[in-house]
């Protein structure tokens, strides 16, 4: 029994890994049809690597890219309805507000919940350092 068990424990092993084997690696290279009709166009939610961006058949004084926002805006319209786009793109984007906690989440970390209340008595000395007779 047990040796079934190392067996069946063996094949799902080696199941697994030709699965994760089999996986292509991920490519950063992106290409995609986009409406030339437009002012602007968003073209990815990632920012776009610095001297990769192409658009076969089209001037570059047609246009201007934000690489880090990955916007394109169009100078003058090409003739066709939409145009065939090649870049690649970083992981991350350049410009995103980086925090540790969102705010709404750790404000009332912050506030008092009762503040302390010292009783007063009616000797000379202060109740809050009153060691009695010490």
């Amino acid at each position: 029994m047990q040796q079934a068990k190392k067996y069946l424990l063996l094949l799902a092993g080696l199941l697994w890994m030709c699965t994760v084997l089999a996986q292509p690696a991920p490519s950063n290279l992106r290409s995609k049809f986009i409406l030339a009709g437009k002012d602007y166009v968003i073209i990815d939610s990632l920012s776009i690597a610095p001297g990769s961006f192409q658009i076969p058949g089209i001037d570059t004084s047609f246009y201007s890219l934000d690489p880090v926002n990955a916007i394109l805006k169009w100078k003058k319209y090409p003739n066709t309805d939409s145009v065939a786009i090649t870049y690649r793109v970083f992981g991350q984007k350049l410009n995103k507000p980086l925090y540790r906690f969102n705010y709404d989440s750790i404000r009332f970390n912050f506030l008092a919940e009762k503040p302390m209340k010292v009783p007063a008595k009616n000797s000379a000395g202060n109740a809050l350092f009153d060691f009695g007779h010490l």
